[in-house]
């Protein structure tokens, strides 16, 4: 799979609690004309901690096969 970044923002709250990166990706093999656009969000908070969420599009062009979520 490759990966093409489309766009992405940055965010925090007004206390420096946590930082908000979000990307919008899209991943698809080399040699196909198909992939899945793919919105990521990145919340790094003070502590340390890490959250990642996937957001996947509600609806998928024939012929993609199912995309599973990992959460």
């Amino acid at each position: 799979m490759t990966s093409q970044l489309l766009s992405f923002s940055v965010r925090s709250d007004d206390e420096a609690e946590w930082v908000e990166v979000k990307t919008h990706t899209r991943l698809s093999p080399p040699i196909l004309a198909w992939g899945y656009n793919v919105e990521t969000t990145y919340t790094i908070f003070s502590n340390g901690a890490l959250s990642i969420k996937v957001a996947r599009p509600t609806q998928w062009p024939s012929p993609l096969p199912p995309f599973t979520s990992w959460t």
